[in-house]
């Protein structure tokens, strides 16, 4: 995987927002990126191999696991697109409030 291209972009745009939000200076860069790659390479939320093509559902994207603590060491992982594309920016308790909501549509639907 391009750890190299990613850590660039993200510190280039953890500059870019730390300006605006004081968030602290990124201090990721691609030995650690590869470091942290999980082996096997597949997500740790949905199990689902990654895939190299740009993208896709199952292409590995780098995420913040706080936001407001920027691209840290410490703070990033590797997970699908589609896993960072439902958590967003969402906090843990608006995703639990979600599923909690959706689980009660369920339900009343038997």
């Amino acid at each position: 995987y391009r750890c190299s291209k990613v850590a660039a972009d993200k510190n280039s745009k953890a500059h870019i927002k730390r300006d605006h939000f004081d968030l602290p200076e990124p201090d990721i860069d691609a030995e650690y990126l590869k470091e942290i790659f999980p082996d096997p390479p597949v997500c740790p939320i949905f199990g689902t191999e990654f895939e190299t093509e740009p993208y896709n559902d199952n292409s590995p994207e780098l995420d913040r696991c706080v936001g407001e603590k920027g691209y840290v060491k410490g703070n990033v992982v590797w997970i699908s697109r589609r896993a960072n594309s439902i958590k967003g920016d969402s906090s843990v308790e608006e995703l639990r409030q979600i599923a909690d909501w959706f689980e009660k549509q369920i339900k009343k639907g038997k």
